[in-house]
């Protein structure tokens, strides 16, 4: 099933969404969703949660069955406030897309992978059976 991406920070260029491709054979694109953020600081993050991801614009069933890819916000409590919400809505994690700085290219930024947030969070819940 193709994929959405979810992007929650600077517009991706052709060039990422080429290294996106890249990151996994077969891997098939359907939709660029862009998703301007801004949190004002006056409000608890949490009560902006569901307006901006309404913007997204997909039905509960999308939400639960549509394979996503999240490019994150750059402001890491934003971020994590927003993964437990896009959590809730799935039940699972999705995955994050990596963006890195170039080697000497002041600037710019370059896809250096995929995150599998819920394999992951998997792992952590062997860890914890275990007994880490």
């Amino acid at each position: 099933m193709p994929t959405t991406i979810l992007n929650f920070a600077h517009p991706l260029t052709p060039a990422h969404l080429d290294q996106i491709r890249t990151q996994r054979e077969g891997l098939e694109i359907a939709r660029v969703i862009e998703i301007p953020t801004h949190f004002t600081d006056d409000a608890p993050y949490e009560g902006q949660l569901p307006a901006l991801v309404d913007r997204a614009g997909l039905t509960s069933p999308e939400w639960q069955t549509v394979p996503l890819l999240v490019n994150p916000p750059g402001y890491a409590p934003i971020t994590a406030a927003l993964l437990a919400y896009i959590h809730g809505l799935r039940g699972e994690f999705p995955e994050l897309i990596r963006l890195t700085r170039a080697p000497d290219q002041p600037g710019v930024y370059v896809v250096s992978g995929l995150i599998p947030l819920q394999s992951i969070r998997d792992a952590g819940r062997v860890a914890r059976v275990e007994g880490m």
